[in-house]
Order: C-alpha cells, then sequence, then structure tokens
C-alpha cells in the first residue's frame, strides 16, 4: 500500500534533518564513508518499517540509536571492516590513516609548506588519540562531522550540557598539550628533523 502525503511529507522532513548528521556520524564510527552511506540508507529504511512517533525534531536520538545498531549489525557480519576497532565498535586510532580533509593541499602550496600541513595534521591526530575515549568521540563527531551539540548528544546518549562540557575539556586540553609541543619544538636546533 503506498504511503499517505502525511508520511511521505514526514520521511521527507526526517531525510532532510537528518541525512548529513547521520552520515557524518556513521563516517566517523565506522571510518568507510560507503559503508557510512549503506548504514544510513539502512537506518532510514527501518525508520518506514518501524514508524516510530513524535515530531521531527525529537527522532535524533532513535535514528542516532538505530543507526549505532546498524553499524554494529554490519560489524558482526564483517568484523574487519576498515577504520574500525572490531573490539569497541569506536574508530580507528591509527594516526598514519587518512585524514583526506586535514591534509588537503591546494596546487599552489610550496611542497615546504604541504609538508607542514602534513606534520601539524599528525601531531592533531596524535594530540586526540591521547584524549579519553568519549572526548575523543566528541571531538571528532563536531570538527569532522560538523554536528551540532544536540546532534551529539542524540547519537552517543549524552545530555547536551554534557557534550558542551567534555568538547570544552578536550579542547583546553589540546589547546594546552599543543603550546607544550609548541614549546618543546621552539627549543629544538634547526638541525633536528
Amino acid at each position: 500500500m503506498p504511503a499517505s502525503p502525511a508520511a511521505d511529507s514526514r520521511f521527507h522532513a526526517v531525510l532532510a534533518r537528518y541525512e548529513r548528521p547521520l552520515l557524518g556520524y556513521a563516517t566517523v564510527r565506522c571510518g568507510d564513508h560507503s559503508l557510512a552511506q549503506d548504514a544510513v540508507q539502512e537506518t532510514l529504511l527501518r525508520f518506514v518499517r518501524h514508524n516510530p512517533q513524535g515530531d521531527v525534531e525529537s527522532l535524533g536520538p532513535w535514528l542516532f540509536t538505530a543507526c549505532r545498531n546498524v553499524l554494529t549489525d554490519f560489524r558482526r557480519k564483517s568484523p574487519r571492516s576498515p577504520g574500525t576497532n572490531p573490539s569497541s565498535g569506536s574508530i580507528s586510532t591509527d594516526v598514519s590513516g587518512d585524514s583526506r580533509a586535514a591534509e588537503a593541499v591546494s596546487p599552489e602550496s610550496a611542497p615546504d609548506e604541504a609538508l607542514a600541513d602534513k606534520e601539524t595534521a599528525h601531531a592533531l591526530r596524535r594530540l586526540i588519540t591521547a584524549l579519553p575515549e568519549i572526548q575523543q568521540q566528541v571531538v571528532r563527531l563536531k570538527f569532522e562531522t560538523g554536528l551540532a551539540y544536540r546532534d551529539i548528544a542524540a547519537a552517543t546518549g549524552l545530555s547536551i550540557a554534557n557534550v558542551g562540557w567534555l568538547l570544552h575539556q578536550a579542547v583546553a586540553t589540546l589547546r594546552q598539550d599543543w603550546r607544550r609541543l609548541e614549546t618543546v619544538g621552539s627549543r629544538m636546533p634547526a638541525s633536528c628533523p
């Protein structure tokens, strides 16, 4: 039986509001954009099948939980998914991994600038992996995917206030650690690699 116009309109509203945040969340969780797209598609199919009640804005927790469950199901079927740590379900903390956004360099950049940008991105990734796991997760959801606090809260099950506090703590720690790196780096002789 075809969907009613109201159900169709509601689905399109959910799609417009949550498709990008879900895709960003899934990409951060699994480290594979293609797999993340599949997970979001399956999440939206589950939404259509189960038709949870509530207005569009209140569906975030349901959708993010469903997406997390889909990713868990995918991982169980294929425990060696790229970028995923099979034991924890969290994204890999391998700092040698691809970070296209952090390492994108314009063609006009000089090779030494490109190398400096790459080294900066690598150092920042190392500092992020030193954070507690929950802070790593909220930092990645905020800065790699651009999720709003309410979407991060829905994705993680934390309160919005807790997300804000964790981000504040993480940024303060990263700032302090970055300054420490700069201080150590400025004391090195120019001949040091």
